[in-house]
């Protein structure tokens, strides 16, 4: 939040001046102290990203860093985004598309670190990034998917070990790509509590959609091609056959990618990413606090 602290000039005496400056020093205080605090309330936020009172909810001051756990034999590196107030939070695990985790993914992570949330995301593709739609592309294709859904699963032992998380729940969140990657590891691994899935372009069988226990989330635009309605249909589907709790949302005229890397900034993109980011966060918060 930003505070203006105006200059005052009084002309009444030193010691008045004095005890105006004075009064202005403690202001000044009280204000970066209420800055530090954690804003996690559970005042309900409108579409337009305000809270019923007509504030704006506050950002956390976060910090962010390199971060790498272990899986199998393999350290898999990543980027990780915390609250710097400290104290033990929800954690999300942020699953990349098939860019990889560039700077867009790095973006994303620090948004939602700025909700509240311990926000981890692995780097599935060993620090290489990728532009072009056919590198993009042929690197998606040639995943080796077990081993990736590993690296995702393998990540919540870490960051159970980090004082910043400890006990609390963990959700999974995975755009394109990484949303079907993200579906992969809600069913194989009961260590996710709650799934947060972007435009998943990674499609899974069915039946192996079976074993997720935790509820799920979804975003999608209505213009968007790779994960078009019929694939949203077909998925709607599945969980309804296998009896899953799930909330879809919709974003009118926005296509693939709005959130994790927008391929413009028109007013449908620009206006699904803020919506979805305000849905996502206090969807989280009421699953997993």
């Amino acid at each position: 939040m930003d505070f203006a602290h105006r200059r005052v000039i009084v002309t009444c005496g030193e010691g008045f001046t004095k005890e105006i400056q004075e009064m202005a020093r403690k202001q000044k205080g009280k204000a970066e102290e209420t800055q530090e605090k954690p804003a996690i309330s559970e005042s309900r936020v409108t579409e337009s990203g305000e809270t019923v009172e007509g504030k704006k909810r506050v950002a956390e001051r976060i910090v962010s860093m390199h971060a790498a756990h272990l899986s199998g034999q393999e350290v898999v590196d990543g980027f990780l985004s915390r609250p710097a107030a400290g104290g033990e939070r929800p954690a999300i695990v942020l699953v990349h598309g098939y860019r990889g985790l560039n700077d867009d993914q790095r973006a994303v992570t620090r948004r939602f670190a700025q909700e509240g949330f311990v926000c981890l995301s692995p780097d599935l593709f060993e620090g290489k990034t990728f532009r072009t739609p056919e590198e993009c592309a042929l690197r998606k294709t040639s995943l080796e998917i077990p081993r990736a859904v590993n690296k995702i699963i393998d990540s919540v032992p870490y960051l159970r070990q980090l004082p910043w998380v400890g006990n609390k729940k963990v959700a999974v969140l995975g755009f394109c790509m990484g949303g079907g990657l993200a579906l992969f590891a809600l069913a194989q691994s009961k260590a996710f509590d709650a799934g947060v899935i972007y435009y998943q372009s990674l499609f899974p069988d069915p039946e192996d959609l079976q074993g997720i226990t935790a509820p799920l989330l979804c975003h999608y635009g209505t213009d968007d091609h790779i994960t078009n309605t019929r694939e949203i249909a077909m998925f709607r589907d599945t969980l309804d056959k296998y009896k899953k709790k799930y909330e879809i949302e919709m974003y009118e005229g926005a296509g693939h990618s709005f959130l994790n890397n927008p391929p413009g900034k028109n007013a449908a993109i620009q206006d699904a990413a803020a919506k979805s980011v305000i849905k996502t966060s206090e969807w989280l918060r009421r699953v997993l606090l």
